[in-house]
């Protein structure tokens, strides 16, 4: 690994340990970081309301503490017992970033 790979890998583990919160998926628990400011589409109009939207976050989620990749349906719920419904996943390097769709509590 370089230099820069063992900062990033520090920085991140460091930003787990202090911002992130534990996750229940695939029936397990996992430290995360949700992101809950993602609720509206940055695709969309920012001018134009759209009653149809639906709330969106982030959750990424380090590659270690999950066995393979999540996959689009499979649902994170946060601390808050608030669930979250995989719709795309990117890999960050790090980790597994999760674009989700909030469901209805």
């Amino acid at each position: 690994m370089s230099l820069a790979d063992d900062a990033l890998r520090e920085g991140f583990t460091s930003l787990l340990a202090t911002a992130g919160e534990e996750v229940t998926f695939r029936s397990g628990a996992v430290t995360a970081l949700v992101d809950r400011t993602a609720y509206t589409d940055p695709k969309r109009e920012k001018q134009l309301p759209d009653f149809d939207a639906n709330a969106i976050s982030r959750i990424e989620i380090a590659i270690e503490d999950v066995s393979g990749r999540p996959k689009a349906g499979e649902v994170i719920t946060d601390s808050r017992e608030i669930n979250h419904r995989i719709k795309r996943v990117t890999h960050t390097g790090l980790a597994w970033a999760c674009d989700c769709e909030v469901l209805e509590e």
